[in-house]
């Protein structure tokens, strides 16, 4: 599965401690207690999301990010980035195509 090679290769090339792991999840459903992340940092994923998922997103990182927490967030002009290229969905919410 994609979600796990990209946990792994992650986990090897930078490392990985008591502060720092990588876990395949979806944006919608961590396996992570509530208020238990410092940090949440998502770039360039919410574009790829319906409007439902969108809100799950943001509902989940506010779930498990501590009250002092700091979340970042960068995302494109969807518009320019991703409907303009015909990106479409194929099954998992991890895997896109360009169709153009």
């Amino acid at each position: 599965h994609i979600m796990e090679w990209i946990a792994g290769r992650s986990g090897a090339a930078y490392g990985e401690s008591a502060r720092l792991r990588f876990i395949p999840a979806s944006c919608t459903g961590f396996p992570l207690p509530s208020a238990s992340i410092d940090l949440i940092v998502s770039f360039e994923t919410i574009e790829h999301l319906s409007a439902d998922e969108q809100r799950q997103m943001l509902a989940e990182f506010a779930r498990v990010l501590k009250p002092d927490g700091l979340f970042v967030l960068s995302s494109p002009n969807k518009k320019v980035y991703s409907d303009a290229r015909n990106y479409v969905l194929l099954g998992d919410p991890a895997v896109r195509l360009a169709t153009a």
